[in-house]
């Protein structure tokens, strides 16, 4: 039961969490599907996407498909911050390791990455359906369960599941850059290493920046043939 409600506890607070930077974080996203399915002069670098959306489409353009990313990010990053731990201990068990080895931290979190992206991949279809929409279009559904439900309609189960083998490799790869460097970097070389106090913000913030950094280098090969493919 104490584990029951620790990962359910974690999930909690990581879809609660990462649902309120996917909606602080939208426009951006936004900006970054038009840039790489658009090859517009008007969308070819990140400040000429901006300035285009907010001429065309005001402060709303930035926010098409918000609904779908808090969506995404409440069940999706709650699987797989969730079940991180849990994937870890079990690994480490495993592989008769120690559960602060990194290896098994990044595996952990390759993991859990891929097993919460697997499962929420329609969530993601429809998320990069309604960023996609250019101003003169027409939206593409009148809401998010119009689009479940119009997608399963004309393409099945499999319309929903398009670009599944990019979507997880993505993720698994975000999932094990991002929550997996970060406990590497804080525990095993800021805590460890460098004698940090575990606790302090400044040592989460730390450590929070470095993992931003290496997650977006990470993904940026494989992102644009995730989009194009959704």
């Amino acid at each position: 039961m104490t584990l029951i409600m620790s990962v359910t506890s974690k999930c909690f607070a990581g879809g609660i969490g990462c649902g309120i930077a996917g909606f602080l974080t939208n426009p951006a996203d936004v900006i970054k599907v038009r840039n790489q399915q658009f090859t517009d002069a008007k969308y070819h670098s990140f400040r000429t996407t901006s300035t285009t959306i907010f001429k065309e489409e005001g402060i709303r353009g930035f926010y098409k498909g918000a609904a779908a990313s808090v969506l995404r990010e409440c069940t999706y990053s709650s699987l797989r911050m969730g079940l991180y731990e849990p994937i870890k201990s079990q690994y480490a068990m495993f592989f008769h390791d120690d559960v602060n080895s990194p290896i098994v931290k990044w595996f952990s979190a390759f993991t859990s990455g891929a097993i919460g992206s697997a499962i929420f991949n329609p969530i993601d279809v429809v998320k990069v359906r309604f960023q996609s929409q250019l101003p003169n279009a027409p939206p593409p559904y009148s809401s998010l369960f119009n689009a479940f439900h119009t997608i399963y309609t004309e393409m099945g189960l499999q319309g929903l599941y398009i670009g599944t083998s990019a979507t997880v490799t993505r993720a698994a790869f975000l999932t094990s850059a991002q929550l997996g460097s970060y406990d590497v970097i804080k525990n095993n070389i800021f805590v460890q290493m460098f004698g940090f106090d575990k606790e302090a913000n400044t040592t989460h913030f730390s450590a929070s920046i470095i993992a931003s950094v290496i997650t977006t280098i990470t993904i940026a090969a494989n992102q644009p043939m995730w989009s194009k493919l959704e």
